[in-house]
């Protein structure tokens, strides 16, 4: 079945009706006619009046060619069979910490946009694992449930932001908590739940540790990957309101403790791979062990192919030109 990636190019392809249009409509009458004199017993033969209409040729090609870059332009694509593939992962849950402290410029360019990379850099690691996102501030919710899809997930924390909808707070516990509960289904012996903050915890109905202690005992490790500078402390103006921000790593290495993790504490920007070094040392330990089928449809470009039957219909536009397929009048 043919698809289009970028069918709005498709659009372009009427300005080959408007170009016709305007060549049969407003051009052609108004263009040069040479006059012959013949006498009354001359005549021209039916096969001389449709050689005529050859000079209509190139424009036919050119044409041609245009409309057939237009299509390669769309990016043209089959689709075969479905085809299905059975993995073995770990499931990794994503906690990450959107609350409006982490928008501090501490570590270049701030604390959210550094997080992003880490995870970006995550998620470029050639493994089977299912990986789910939890987000918290004041407040913590599920925001993607364990897939393996890649795209998906680096479109997801791509369109991550510091919402405004949360109020001032950070609830560490509340994250750990719905991180929890999003494993629970799943039965294995390789569940992690990576927690990325500043460590700052000044809300929810959790209390951080107790709630790493929930997750070793329900069979999830908490790793803690800590974001900020030693004793910062300050107010920043976001023109809505104040915000106190701190950064705390006491607290997320009591919670990597508790909860049977790695502790990693990032102070400056460092190399993404570095500081996933100590976390992969620790997961990459576990085996494997959560069934999941991928279903995949084999997809062929087909743009190549339309290019060259554009260059092709190019080429002969130029040579049914060259040979004099034209009216040299117009």
């Amino acid at each position: 079945m043919l698809q289009f990636q970028s069918p709005q190019w498709l659009l372009l392809l009427l300005l080959i009706p408007v170009y016709w249009t305007w060549y049969f409509i407003w051009y052609s009458p108004k263009r040069l006619v040479l006059s012959l004199s013949i006498t009354p017993n001359q005549t021209f033969s039916s096969s001389v009046i449709y050689l005529s209409y050859l000079r209509f040729l190139p424009d036919i090609f050119f044409s041609a060619a245009l409309l057939l870059m237009i299509v390669a332009l769309a990016r043209p694509v089959t689709l075969g069979e479905p085809i299905t593939k059975n993995y073995m992962g770990r499931l990794l849950t994503l906690a990450i910490d959107v609350s409006a402290s982490m928008e501090t410029p501490d570590i270049s360019p701030n604390r959210f946009a550094y997080t992003k990379k880490i995870i970006n850099t995550l998620l470029e690691q050639k493994n089977t694992d299912l990986i789910g996102i939890v987000i918290f501030a004041q407040n913590a919710y599920q925001h993607l449930p364990p897939t393996a899809d890649k795209q998906a997930l680096r479109t997801v924390i791509e369109r991550l932001e510091i919402e405004s909808k949360f109020k001032e707070g950070t609830a560490i516990g509340n994250g750990i908590a719905v991180a929890v509960y999003q494993q629970e289904r799943f039965r294995s012996r390789a569940k992690n739940i990576i927690l990325l903050s500043d460590g700052v915890n000044n809300a929810g109905d959790f209390e951080p540790v107790a709630a790493a202690t929930l997750a070793a005992y329900k069979g999830s490790k908490v790793h803690a990957i800590a974001l900020g500078r030693e004793k910062l402390e300050k107010i920043v103006n976001d023109s809505a309101h104040i915000i106190r921000t701190g950064f705390q790593p006491e607290l997320l290495e009591k919670i990597a403790a508790q909860g049977k993790g790695a502790f990693i504490k990032v102070q400056d920007t460092i190399d993404e791979n570095e500081v996933l070094r100590p976390l992969w040392y620790a997961i990459q330990n576990q085996k494997p062990d959560i069934p999941y089928t991928l279903y995949y449809k084999t997809e062929k470009q087909l743009y190549i192919e339309y290019l060259a039957y554009s260059a092709f219909c190019l080429l002969l536009g130029v040579i049914f030109q060259l040979v004099g397929f034209y009216n040299p009048l117009e």
